[in-house]
């Protein structure tokens, strides 16, 4: 007897178990870019006080996690766990085979968006300076303060960028001979601290992956002893979604009730805007330098590590949610979001700033910050689109490393097997 193929509505379900992740990183995409935008031209949305207008009670009410970036990142940091989990699972390879990919697959787009960036840089140098003085945004003023030297734009585009990372945030902080990484208000293309992060975030899901294939018993115990480790410190989300990808949360029907997974989202979006106001007494006490052996979180950073991963697993328990996500929409946006995130940051901080200037010294500061905000979208638009075709050769050129290395491989395991069978016996 045949067996029974899948119904249409059985298939379809099932590629909404993927596509739905697609989703959530695009829209963390857009919160990463909203909080950038109003950083820039709308400071009191993005930090004002409570007493300070309509858009100082915004940043003070739940409403301000539509633009909440930080936690979108910790949201990206969970689905890479949770997707390199998987990839590693289904196509396992060796650790400098698959690193070698890693870094073809995130390195190219990323060097080539910070070269973007210093060039963007170079033709609207001071406008940023200039802006955010006028609009009374420190964020916007005191960025992009590196110096504009070749030397400074190739060292940050090929070394701290996808390997090192910037200030406290950096994997490498506090390395022997490395010294402290700048800051990330010193990088072309700030958004780019995240990428070092998620490189060495992939070794660790890689590491745990070879782990369990060796014994269930040793990766539970490594699994321990990472989370120990990491729990105040930017790779947790990593670990969680690894945990996660091990079960097949996201694939498979929600365990839980859809109120308890809505519970769980709204309890992690708590957590998240209300960092901005309130740590609570266990952040601030794992924020302590003496309670980790490696450089953690601050305590604000660290809520809202964990707000993201409860979000996460809410995400997954709702089956209407899933399913809403699920639009094709949506999953376009996935696919875009990276791109989005490559390129954004350097048109806020030139073209878009010498608009609100021009702007500002002929009109007023409100139409200049909607005129600049306008310029940032609409570039960003066109950016992405371009990013995107990099993107995808980035993906095509990692796939070719990793054949080729796999292929490499192969021929010496042959070579090796055809030299022992030749040896003559003793």
């Amino acid at each position: 007897m045949s067996k029974p193929q899948p119904t249409a509505a059985a298939q379809d379900t099932a590629q909404e178990r993927v596509t739905y992740l697609e989703a959530v990183r695009g829209l963390a995409c857009l919160q990463v870019f909203f909080l950038h935008l109003i950083s820039a031209f709308l400071p009191l949305l993005a930090f004002g006080a409570a007493d300070e207008g309509l858009l100082g009670r915004l940043h003070h009410s739940p409403l301000f996690f539509l633009f909440d970036g930080y936690t979108a990142v910790y949201l990206f940091f969970v689905l890479s766990g949770y997707v390199l989990t998987r990839a590693f699972d289904k196509r396992p390879a060796s650790l400098s085979i698959l690193a070698s990919a890693r870094v073809v697959r995130l390195a190219v787009p990323v060097m080539l968006s910070v070269l973007v960036a210093y060039g963007i840089t170079l033709m609207f140098a001071g406008a940023n300076a200039e802006a955010g003085a006028l609009v009374g945004s420190e964020w916007l003023r005191t960025n992009q303060a590196g110096d504009l030297s070749v030397v400074g734009a190739f060292k940050d585009a090929f070394i701290q960028a996808p390997f090192v990372g910037y200030g406290g945030a950096s994997f490498l902080y506090g390395f022997p001979g490395l010294g402290a990484p700048p800051p990330a208000s010193f990088a072309y293309n700030a958004p780019m601290w995240t990428l070092s992060i998620e490189l060495y975030g992939a070794l660790i899901v890689y590491f745990l992956c070879a782990s369990r294939k060796i014994n269930k018993a040793l990766w539970w115990g490594v699994l321990l002893v990472l989370g120990f480790v990491f729990f105040n410190m930017y790779m947790l989300p990593f670990l969680v979604g690894h945990l996660m990808a091990h079960y097949q949360v996201a694939e498979r029907a929600p365990r839980m009730h859809p109120v308890l997974g809505w519970g769980l989202i709204a309890l992690g979006v708590i957590l998240c805007v209300r960092a901005e106001d309130i740590t609570f007494a266990v952040f601030s006490w794992a924020a302590q330098p003496q309670i980790s052996v490696m450089p953690q979180a601050t305590a604000m950073h660290m809520q809202k590590i964990y707000g993201a991963c409860l979000i996460f697993v809410g995400i997954t328990q709702v089956q209407w949610l899933r399913h809403k996500l699920s639009a094709p929409r949506l999953s376009t946006l996935g696919a875009y979001s990276f791109a989005l995130y490559l390129c954004h940051w350097a048109f806020i901080f030139g073209p878009a700033s010498a608009v609100f200037v021009l702007a500002a010294s002929t009109i007023n500061i409100p139409v200049a910050s909607g005129l600049a905000i306008l310029t940032a979208i609409g570039l960003s638009i066109v950016g992405t689109h371009l990013f995107k075709r990099i993107d995808d050769l980035a993906v095509s050129w990692a796939r070719v490393t990793k054949r080729s290395l796999l292929g490499l491989q192969a021929r010496q395991e042959q070579e090796n097997t055809t030299s022992t069978a030749a040896r003559p016996q003793a």
